[in-house]
């Protein structure tokens, strides 16, 4: 009975195309706030200059 519950498991593959997903889902989440990190943090001149950027465009 276990080995056939175990075997059943291993080969279905119905749920497949949603881990795929959500395991996509997270790496893209993942790097998205890690470059939003970098971006708003403005110790370095990539991060200031948009920074600035951004200021003058929310003053407008």
């Amino acid at each position: 009975m276990r080995n056939g519950i175990i075997r059943f498991f291993l080969t279905e593959d119905s749920g497949a195309v949603t881990v795929d997903w959500v395991v996509l889902t997270a790496i893209v989440t993942a790097l998205g706030a890690s470059v939003a990190v970098f971006f708003i943090d403005g110790d370095n001149p990539i991060g200031a200059a948009t920074a600035d950027v951004l200021l003058r465009a929310t003053k407008d």
